[in-house]
């Protein structure tokens, strides 16, 4: 009786403590959905560009920079990033406190909360680190990666061709896709490429699941072959023996007898003496002496050539980048510089750095290792083209200097005021063109240049 007592004094009380949670839980609202209209520095944006902001914002998958600022000209670290495709492609989302990549601290609060986000991108095959065990979280993604992250998530990784550099294979993809990511994979994304890139994907996806339900088609099953029947051998007649003949005996014949003949003797002749023969003597040949060897040269080892300065750094660079763990030091400006590699500061040897790190095609020679340098300044050279015009109070005004080195030809010192104001326009009007004009695209900025000199 004792025990039926208690059991219904505890369901009593689980009863009593589940009601109140389940009406607290009734009682949570979620935050308001925050528009453009929230964030300041979005004013004066043009519509169109709004209107994806607000997509994205409505669908929770971007936020502002943690104030009252969406800080579209900024740009979004790697850790943002995997956030954002996970949202994007609706990933499941678990709660590691522990991440696989070294550098992604699970006790530091400015990178802990990215690690669910992160191993579930990566479990994907969305994302990678930027080795076997770092993931850089805190680095700004780049175009490339960004590009690279869109199609491997839209699963259409099996269209990549292999490229040079590695980026450009996703690009392409992604442009035939319909995903707006620019043309120049080295540049650091702006948080407004990623509005424009990640609401391309959206309308992909949506556009999928629409083309699905409207069709409403079910799988077709495969038909299984019917079995072919084996055909039976007819079997085979047993052949009838024939008897064996007995053979007819044929009579031994009886052998006539032959009387042995008596041998008639013979005289044993009497041999006659052979003389011994006198041996002839032989003469003692005389010695031939033996020649004394001459003896060989001992060859003279070839000097082994000393490298020289530009050698030397030119195998420290492949020493370095040519192990997945180098055990070297990372070579700084100046031994580019002794290479013979110009172009080579102290502010883009991060983004040269992970141009050769991601190439992985060492050993190179100088002309390879420049080329990379080469695309790596004209990237950088694109985007601060690209800050000054969405942000020109904030971001400083290009020279002429980098529109050469973004290779934009003809602008000069005397014409640089003009070519500011012609592309200015191009951005203001960027929707009436067809494709809309990309700050980033060097060929749509070369066209400005070139119908302002004609």
């Amino acid at each position: 009786m004792k025990r039926k007592v208690s059991k219904w004094i505890l369901l009593s009380l689980v009863a009593c403590l589940l009601i109140p949670s389940v009406v607290s839980a009734a009682e949570v609202t979620s935050p308001p959905t925050k528009t453009s209209k929230d964030f300041p520095d979005l004013a004066g944006l043009d519509a169109a560009l709004l209107a994806k902001i607000d997509a994205l914002l409505a669908k929770g998958y971007m936020e502002g920079n943690g104030t009252d600022k969406f800080d579209i000209t900024g740009n979004m670290t790697r850790a943002e990033s995997a956030k954002l495709v996970a949202k994007i492609f609706n990933l499941t989302v678990g709660t590691e406190a522990t991440s696989s990549f070294k550098d992604v601290d699970g006790s530091d609060a400015s990178s802990s909360w990215s690690i669910p986000f992160i191993e579930a991108a990566k479990k994907a095959g969305i994302i990678d680190g930027m080795t076997d065990n770092t993931f850089a979280p805190k680095d700004n993604v780049t175009t490339g990666q960004l590009a690279t992250m869109l199609v491997k998530g839209f699963g259409k990784k099996s269209e990549v061709q292999t490229t040079t550099p590695w980026y450009q294979g996703y690009l392409d993809v992604a442009k035939a896709s319909g995903f707006d990511v620019g043309n120049n994979g080295a540049k650091l994304a702006t948080r407004a490429d990623l509005v424009v890139g990640s609401y391309s994907v959206t309308e992909a996806i949506d556009k999928a699941k629409a083309k699905a339900e409207a069709s409403g088609t079910t799988a077709t099953p495969t038909p299984v072959p019917t079995a072919t029947p084996t055909p039976v051998p007819a079997a085979t007649p047993a052949p009838i023996p024939v008897p064996t003949p007995v053979p007819t005996p044929v009579p031994t014949p009886v052998p006539t007898s032959v009387p042995t003949p008596v041998p008639t003797p013979v005289p044993t002749p009497v041999p006659t003496p052979v003389p011994t023969p006198v041996p002839t003597p032989v003469p003692t040949p005389t010695p031939t002496p033996t020649p004394t060897p001459t003896p060989t040269p001992t060859p003279t080892p070839t000097p082994t050539p000393t490298p020289t300065p530009a050698q030397a750094a030119l195998e420290a660079i492949n020493a370095y980048y040519g192990q997945p763990e180098p055990n070297v030091d990372a070579p700084d400006e100046s031994i580019f510089d002794i290479a013979g590699v110009t172009g080579v500061t102290q502010s883009n040897l991060i983004y040269i750095d992970y141009a050769l790190s991601a190439d992985a095609k060492s050993p190179w020679t100088v002309t390879e290792i420049q080329a990379i340098v080469n695309e790596v300044r004209a990237g950088l050279a694109l985007t601060e083209i690209s800050n000054y015009f969405w942000d020109p109070g904030y971001a400083p005004k290009p020279d002429a200097t980098t529109f050469a080195v973004a290779g934009i030809t003809g602008v000069t010192t005397n014409n640089l005021d003009q070519v500011i104001e012609a592309i200015g326009y191009a951005h203001d009007h960027r929707y009436e063109y067809n494709p809309p004009f990309s700050l980033t695209n060097s060929n749509q900025l070369q066209a400005v240049v070139n119908d302002l000199l004609e």
